[in-house]
């Protein structure tokens, strides 16, 4: 799904959106991704980058849909 030669470790490590890890084009694989493996609907305003600077936070985002 990722096209970056990155390896993140989960926990503290850099924030995706912040360090520029993730770009928009990502956000938006990350999304359809979420949406078909979770049967899902993640709307516009949920769109925030802080719902995708962590794996956390797209944990948190998919437990509160």
């Amino acid at each position: 799904m990722f096209n970056n030669d990155v390896f993140i470790e989960v926990g503290h490590g850099p924030t995706l959106i912040d360090n520029n890890i993730l770009d928009s084009f990502d956000i938006v694989s990350i999304v359809a991704e979420l949406c078909e493996e979770y049967d899902i609907t993640i709307t516009a305003d949920q769109l925030e980058p802080e719902n995708f600077n962590s794996a956390a936070a797209m944990l948190n985002l998919i437990n509160s849909i």
